[in-house]
Order: structure tokens, then sequence, then C-alpha cells
């Protein structure tokens, strides 16, 4: 193990690990999607099965939606990491149920019936547009589709020539068959090169943005303990300089405030990274307003007030409560910042599916929506110089994400912002 070898078949090297979150999110279960084209593929194989009196449809159409069942419960054993070879069983559900669909259009192809006909090629259609739209995202589902549509196509122009070989119609529909798919084969090609340059220049932009956050919380963090080692190295030199035992404590305790400076900027530093240590418990929304509003006295100027607007009987969330308090702290003040003048900061809460939502609203001149998406990011602030720190906002986004919730904003120019912290309920 020492030189880099594994034992074939238990642990895999990490390089030989396979991403299975963009095939997970494409082939995934979409109850809404799935609803809708379910209900307009049923009423199709009604109408066949009624007027046309192809009873044979709506056993086809039973088995394609267990086949298509199969292949989601196989796509939800997907883990996000793993070895190629987990693909194997979800590869061969999305083939099966591919084939049975397209035998449902050959079903129909097989009928004497120039309308069935047209049905058929509405199916072949319908595969067309879902290539398009969802598997021309990933290489490996566009070639499936495919072989598939492939698949499609040949045995209807074999068809054509077994039961009419070589007359016009015949000729013309293999003609419009063949170039049609040819010409979607380009397409869906195109598509999918565009969707690539796409993909690379976004996570180009993501990894320069990364760079950019990267360079300014190393700058900021160097920058920020340089002065306070500053303060303490300088006030110990003085201190062992100076002769008078008051001037000497009053040194040494102005030092020993500078290093609890640094003690802090690495609690938030941590908070921030979502590596602080939390001790997880019971909270309730009421108990969390009642503290908050205690702290918040002294916090604000006589011209603010701070309104609580809680409803009754709202479920408790699991979270630190000393950092929850703090990080509600953090957001009154920087609501009390934006109200200069005075005004009222108000505390809403609301519960809906499993989650407790907590917000802070101000009506101040609001953030600029160019702005906004960086005010979460550290040492980023729209404070005058020597007046934020930039790490009060990711402080609390980083304790939403370690609590397993998220930090959400909303701001209008000259009518104020809302931050909205959501955390999950507690369990029962």
């Amino acid at each position: 193990m020492a030189d880099g070898t594994f034992i074939p078949g238990l642990v895999p090297p990490q390089d030989r690990l396979r991403d299975f979150t963009l095939f997970r999110r494409l082939e995934r279960f979409r109850p809404s999607e799935l609803l809708v084209s379910g209900l307009m593929l049923g009423s199709v194989v009604a109408l066949l099965a009624v007027h046309y009196g192809q009873q044979l449809m709506i056993y086809w159409y039973g088995l394609f939606l267990v086949t298509r069942s199969l292949h989601f419960l196989a796509v939800e054993t997907l883990p996000d990491r793993g070895p190629p070879r987990l693909l194997i069983l979800p590869m061969a559900t999305m083939v099966l149920s591919g084939l049975i669909y397209m035998a449902g259009g050959l079903l129909l192809w097989v009928q004497a019936t120039p309308a069935l006909h047209s049905f058929s090629l509405g199916l072949l259609f319908v595969s067309v547009l879902n290539t398009l739209s969802i598997r021309s995202h990933l290489r490996l589902l566009l070639r499936v589709d495919l072989g598939l549509i492939a698949t499609g196509c040949t045995a209807r122009v074999g068809w054509l020539w077994l039961t009419d070989p070589g007359s016009l119609d015949t000729l013309g529909l293999t003609l419009m068959i063949c170039f049609g798919f040819l010409y979607f084969v380009k397409v869906a090609m195109d598509v999918t090169r565009l969707r690539e340059v796409l993909d690379a220049r976004a996570e180009q932009a993501l990894q320069s943005a990364r760079r950019r956050a990267f360079e300014q919380l190393t700058g900021g963090v160097a920058h920020d303990f340089n002065n306070l080692l500053t303060a303490v190295l300088g006030n110990m030199e003085l201190a062992r300089l100076t002769e008078g035992k008051d001037e000497r404590e009053e040194l040494m305790e102005a030092a020993e405030q500078a290093a609890r400076h640094g003690a802090e900027l690495t609690g938030r530093l941590l908070t921030l990274s979502s590596r602080a240590r939390l001790q997880p418990a019971r909270v309730t929304p009421a108990e969390v307003a009642r503290q908050l509003a205690d702290l918040a006295g002294p916090l604000l100027h006589p011209t603010h007030r701070l309104r609580c607007d809680l409803p009754r009987g709202l479920p408790p969330v699991q979270a630190d409560p000393s950092k929850l308090t703090a990080a509600l702290m953090e957001l009154v003040r920087n609501a009390r910042d934006a109200l200069p003048c005075g005004g009222e900061i108000t505390l809403r809460a609301q519960a809906g599916r499993g989650e407790v939502t907590f917000e802070i609203g101000d009506g101040g001149s609001g953030i600029r929506s160019e702005v906004l998406p960086m005010v979460l990011e550290p040492y980023f602030t729209t404070k005058p110089v020597g007046q934020g720190s930039g790490l009060g906002l990711a402080m609390v986004r980083g304790f939403a994400e370690q609590s397993g919730g998220r930090i959400e904003l909303s701001s209008t120019l000259g009518k104020g912002t809302r931050v909205r912290l959501i955390l999950p309920e507690a369990p029962s």
C-alpha cells in the first residue's frame, strides 16, 4: 500500500472514480414533468385503443411505465462518485425502456392505416425532442439515444422495403427518414458541443471567481493578523521598557486585548469555513427572539426599534443556540448600519417544508443588484472604510451551511434589504 497500489475491487483510486451527479440530475425522477408527459402519452394510448382498436398499446404503455420505474430506481442507487461499473444497471434499464418505447412506435408502423403511421412518427419525434432537451447535456446519454433512434428509423425503413419494395412511396419515406435522422444527428452534436463550450466557460469563470475570493480572503486574513501581532508585540516591547507598574499593566492589558481579538477572528474564520465546533440543540424561535430582544437593546440607537413578528406554534430548530443568536445579532447590526437616521428593524419567522425561516428586514437604502451576489463573500463590505470587517455575513453563511441550512438575500434600492436565515426543523 505504501507504493500507491490498491486492492482491486475494494478501494479504487480517486482517478478511477467517476462523477455521477450530472447523470443523476438528468435522469432523476421529476414528478411534475413525468406526470404531464405520462398523462399526454396515456391519452394518446387511450385514443389508439378506443378509436383505432389498438388494445395492444395498453399493455405496451404499462410495460413502458414499469421499465421507466426500474430505470428511476436504478438511478437513485447511484452515489455522487463511484467506479464506472455502477453505471451498468442504470444504463441497462435506460436501454431497456428505450427499446420498449421504440417497440410501441413499430407496433403502429406495421399497421396498414396511414393515421397510425403518423402516430408512429409522432412518437419518434417526441424521442428526438427528449434527446435534444435533456440527453444532449451528456455525450454518453446522447450516444445511447442516437443508437435507439437509429434502431427505430432502420426498423421503419426495413418494414417499408419488406412490404412494398421499390415503390415511390417507399423511396420517398426512406429518403425522408434517413435525411431527417442525419440532420438530427448533426443538430444534436452541435447542441452538445455548444453546451460543452458554455459549461467550460462557466467553469473557467467559476475558477477565476474562486481564485479572486481566495486571494481576497488570504490578503484580508494576513492584514488583520499583522495588525494584531503588531499590537501584541509592540505593547509587550513597550511594557518591557517601561518602569512604572501601572503603565506596564495597561500595556499588557492592551496586548492581551489584541490577542483576544485574534482569537475572536480565528473563531469567525472557523465559522466561515463551516468547521466551527457547534453544539446543536432544540431551540424554539420564541426563545431566540427573546434573547435577541434583550441583547439588541444596547446595540441599537434610541432612534431604532426592533419589532418581532413571530406566529405562535412555530416548530423548534436544530442549531447551536449561542451561534444562532450571534448570527441574528450580526444581521441586526447590519440592519442598524443601513438605517443611520433610525427606523424599524423587523424580525419575522415562518415554517414550512421542514424548515424554519428567520428574516431580518430594514427600510434602508438597499444594495445595488450588481453588488448583491458578492456581499456574502469574505472581506467584502459595502460599509465605509474602517466600519466593517467584511466577515459578518460570510460568518452567518458559514454557520447556516454547517447547520444544514442556507442564507438568502433580497434587496431593492430605496426600499431596504431582507436577509433570510433558513434552518432545518428539529427532529421530533
